[in-house]
């Protein structure tokens, strides 16, 4: 950090047109010239390698132009110099998400939230990558915060209750699911979770008014049709499985080898 103070002290001796060039090639960019602008800013950190606004442009633009290999490398310049500059991280986040390199997003996330703990989107971030990498408990803690810091975001209480309910922590399930359904009451995963985390736990009337929700809300999924027909069977309610199970056939060409499963279903059903 010295040698970043004393470069910019030079600068300000012995001005050497740097942070004009600097200035331009980002004036170009505004102008959707990107090329040119790359090769405006190139000449600013030539002169003047510790222009952070230069490298982090550049990254910017390198990224914009699908260009991640130098995006990446002018972007850990930019975080090596500013360690604590969100823009950076961020947007090396988003590389690495086109990259698929999960580890080193996870890595970016962590940064943010070391910048600043109490923001929720890196939170947020961070645990559908532990989802995605199957890193369970690490995931529930990740929406857990997310939703702690955000508690009036339906979004957060829903993806942190279905991550509870992969986890099989069925109760804490409802609870963060039944949070995020008041929030927000027109989002059909919130019920269809619910639904499904009483019915995991062999709790049919309260899992059928959650599963009716769901099928209110997405009618053209048949998923939702077939697992209300299946609580409507758990508890013998036989020809409103029937019905449910006919309109999950409707629309089972979603899904290959649905409709051969839920005419199986009806026949045993319409025998008994």
């Amino acid at each position: 950090m010295g040698r970043f103070t004393r470069d910019k002290k030079k600068n300000q001796e012995e001005p050497d047109g740097s942070e004009d060039s600097a200035r331009v090639g980002m004036l170009v960019f505004s102008g959707g010239k990107v090329e040119e602008s790359i090769l405006t800013l190139d000449e600013a950190a030539k002169a003047t390698p510790s222009i952070v606004q230069s490298w982090l442009t550049k990254g910017l633009l390198h990224a914009r132009m699908n260009e991640f290999d130098e995006a990446i490398q002018n972007l850990k310049r930019v975080t090596k110099v500013e360690p604590e500059n969100a823009k950076a991280w961020q947007t090396l986040y988003e590389v690495y998400m086109k990259t698929n390199r999960p580890e080193d997003a996870i890595h970016t996330m962590k940064q943010l939230i070391e910048i600043d703990p109490n923001v929720p989107l890196p939170w947020a971030h961070l645990g559908s990558l532990y989802f995605r990498m199957q890193r369970m408990n690490e995931s529930v803690d990740a929406w857990e915060k997310a939703a702690e810091l955000d508690p009036e975001r339906a979004e957060a209480w829903g993806n942190f209750g279905m991550v509870l309910f992969h986890s099989r922590r069925f109760e804490e399930a409802v609870s963060a699911l039944t949070k995020a359904a008041s929030l927000n009451p027109n989002v059909g995963p919130i019920w269809s979770y619910l639904g499904l985390s009483f019915y995991s736990m062999n709790k049919y009337d309260e899992a059928i008014p959650a599963l009716e929700k769901t099928t209110e809300l997405t009618p053209q999924d048949s998923k939702m049709w077939v697992n209300l027909g299946s609580c409507y069977q758990a508890v013998k309610r036989n020809e409103e499985a029937i019905a449910a199970f006919k309109k999950a056939k409707e629309y089972a060409d979603q899904y290959p080898g649905l409709s051969q499963q839920v005419d199986a279903i009806l026949q045993n059903l319409e025998r008994s």
